[in-house]
């Protein structure tokens, strides 16, 4: 295998098999890939969708989170570069992070989607949030 995208079909293929473990600490979270599969094409319709296409950068900001596997992988697919950032650096600088990395797109935690123009007002409310 020289490609994680030659992965994919693997994924849509193994269906019933456990993709994803994920705990919070009380309790557990496991997709099958039957699931894992339907979150990478639901995410890639929703890129699609928002214009998102190859060569595009999304920024995910979120806490970790199963729903990040789908995203990453529908990034893959559609030739979206991903720009995670950790969720809690000082301040949530997050309007500062995707303007240096020319990000085009923030997704934020519950699916969120933010053009540019709309980081600057979430990444404030954040950054108060969590002062």
């Amino acid at each position: 295998m020289d490609a994680l995208l030659e992965l994919l079909p693997e994924i849509e293929r193994l269906v019933s098999r456990e993709a994803l473990r994920f705990s919070a600490g009380y309790r557990t979270w496991r997709w099958s890939c039957k699931d894992l599969d339907a979150g990478i094409r639901n995410f890639a319709t929703r890129l699609e969708r928002s214009g998102i296409g190859p060569r595009d950068r999304l920024a995910p900001w979120s806490e970790n989170r199963p729903q990040w596997a789908a995203v990453f992988w529908a990034c893959l697919a559609r030739d979206v570069e991903a720009v995670p950032f950790d969720f809690s650096p000082p301040r949530n600088d997050a309007s500062r992070i995707v303007d240096q990395t020319r990000a085009r797109l923030l997704i934020q935690a519950a699916g969120r989607l933010l053009l540019r123009s709309q980081i600057q007002t979430a990444s404030r409310r954040v950054a108060r949030q969590t002062a």
